[in-house]
């Protein structure tokens, strides 16, 4: 008789060990697939990577004349999921230092020449306190 439950004791212990909290089963991420924006005389795509982080965006732009402008900007994140680096085909670059998980400095560059920079503050609540913008304007020293 004994052996008869052995399999439904092994399988109901199976299962509640498998519900156990201590033992979380993997989270499989949505993928998330591009997304596209259109409109007459503009078009944006969105572009994800494989850790469903957005990876690049793509723009159109149609002006009068037939003249159409691209552009794409690329979003780099560093270990703990943050955006690291922005940069744009343009050559325009934003780099990101964060404290305590915030962003507390963005400094800006214009083909690889640094311009100005921001510092950003925050109050009890997380909130940005204060923003600044200090700029290297060479022709006023």
């Amino acid at each position: 008789m004994k052996i008869k439950f052995l399999p439904t004791i092994l399988a109901t212990t199976a299962l509640l060990l498998s519900c156990d909290d201590n033992h979380p089963q993997p989270v499989k991420q949505p993928v998330i697939l591009p997304l596209r924006m259109e409109q007459d005389d503009y078009q944006r795509e969105l572009l994800f990577d494989d850790e469903n982080q957005l990876s690049k965006v793509k723009t159109l732009s149609f002006m009068p004349g037939e003249v159409v402008l691209e552009s794409t900007t690329e979003y780099y994140y560093g270990p703990e999921g943050q955006v690291q680096k922005v940069l744009t085909d343009t050559g325009f670059r934003l780099e990101y230092t964060y404290e305590a998980g915030r962003i507390v400095r963005t400094d800006q560059y214009i083909n690889d020449v640094f311009t100005q920079y921001h510092t950003f503050s925050y109050d009890e609540k997380d909130r940005v306190h204060e923003f600044i913008t200090w700029q290297d304007v060479p022709e006023l020293g």
